[in-house]
């Protein structure tokens, strides 16, 4: 429950960041804040495929090279 909490926080404190830079017409700060929450939600797919759809590499044969 905590984490929820703490990052809920999170996410207000960023809001209100992104606000402060709307009021001050400072479109760059803004800017740089909505291509972080872009960023950081975008997951990574590790997982390739050949033509015959047999897997080649997965997240945890990567890890273990």
């Amino acid at each position: 429950m905590g984490v929820v909490v703490a990052e809920r926080e999170y996410l207000e404190d960023k809001i209100s960041e992104l606000e402060t830079h709307r009021r001050n017409n400072n479109i760059r700060g803004m800017y740089n804040g909505i291509i972080d929450f872009i960023e950081c939600d975008q997951s990574q797919n590790n997982i390739v495929n050949d033509e015959k759809d047999d897997l080649i590499a997965d997240p945890h044969s990567i890890l273990n090279r």
